[in-house]
């Protein structure tokens, strides 16, 4: 392996660790009340103020083509990553969002496979059972059983949770139910990242892209849907230190810094070489998890978490190593 090939992993892995962490402080923020729109406006402001002057020039020359995949692979993030926040900040451990999100490992080998029709290999299957089963374990600590045992109330409360910004009032079975969701998202997100980046596109002038279409769709959703809920964030919020060093973990490494390295690692990675270090987000998370937020887990948990994380490495190595 050639020393650009290491840099790369590496990279990648950096990036997996701040994404990784950073359920933490996107659930403190959720207690402040600080609304999710505003938090994805503010990851992307700083981004975008970046690179738009580091990248100026290469922005100039971008071509039609590359802008407007980037606005299609944008808008597919950003619902992702408003699924993944609401869900993350409703589960009792943010952990078990990030495990659940993480899922899009394993979708993605077999969406590609039933997109180009091909034949879905057994052991595909059987990674995506065992996974399955460990969201049945997760959710039933979280007191449901996914849709089966979600109701009514709990849809009405998701509703006015998000009208009025108040996304730590939204249920944990729905909480679970938006992570899965979102992990779909980021499997088309990944799907459609994996064809850009067979162009050469520089890293800043994507993330540039990328960073402009969640401010522009953030701007109005905050103004309309979180606006009287961040009025009533009492002053002390923001002039409290705490609140300002978790936005700008979030703004800062999460949404710059750790971009900036995946999109580097992606360039000179194979795809699946991305889906197995990506995959380690969820070690790291649950190792925050009872490092800094110092949860315990039972026993059913443990295997859950070990079922999970099996599957997903079981999925991501056949993948790599069938196409390298």
């Amino acid at each position: 392996m050639n020393r650009q090939a290491v840099t790369a992993i590496i990279a990648l892995l950096i990036a997996s660790l701040i994404w990784g962490v950073a359920f933490i402080p996107t659930r403190y923020n959720g207690d402040l009340g600080i609304g999710v729109f505003f938090e994805i406006l503010f990851r992307y402001t700083v981004p975008l103020i970046i690179f738009g002057v580091m990248a100026f020039k290469k922005i100039k020359n971008t071509s039609r083509i590359v802008i407007r995949n980037s606005i299609i692979t944008s808008v597919c993030l950003f619902l992702a990553l408003s699924c993944s926040i609401y869900g993350v900040r409703a589960v009792t451990y943010g952990s078990i969002g990030i495990l659940l999100i993480s899922l899009s490992v394993i979708l993605v080998p077999i969406v590609s496979m039933l997109i180009y029709k091909k034949r879905v290999p057994l052991i595909l299957f059987l990674s995506a059972t065992v996974s399955l089963t460990a969201i049945i374990i997760l959710t039933r600590e979280q007191g449901a059983l996914l849709i089966s045992t979600v109701e009514p109330s709990d849809i009405t409360s998701l509703i006015s949770s998000t009208v009025n910004g108040a996304t730590n009032k939204i249920s944990p079975q729905i909480g679970i139910l938006i992570c899965v969701i979102a992990s779909f998202g980021y499997t088309a997100y990944l799907l459609l990242t994996n064809r850009m980046m067979k162009n050469d596109t520089p890293p800043d002038v994507l993330l540039f892209f990328q960073s402009l279409t969640f401010v522009v769709l953030s701007i109005p959703l905050v103004l309309i849907v979180e606006r009287e809920s961040l009025m009533a964030i009492d002053v002390s919020v923001w002039t409290d230190l705490r609140t300002w060093l978790s936005l700008g973990y979030i703004g800062l490494f999460a949404g710059t810094i750790a971009y900036y390295l995946y999109f580097f690692g992606h360039k000179y990675s194979a795809p699946t070489t991305v889906a197995v270090i990506l995959s380690s987000q969820k070690i790291f998370a649950t190792i925050a998890d009872i490092v800094i937020v110092k949860i315990t887990l039972n026993t059913s948990q443990i295997v859950a978490y070990l079922m999970i994380i099996v599957a997903t490495f079981t999925v991501a190595i056949y993948t790599s190593m069938k196409k390298q």
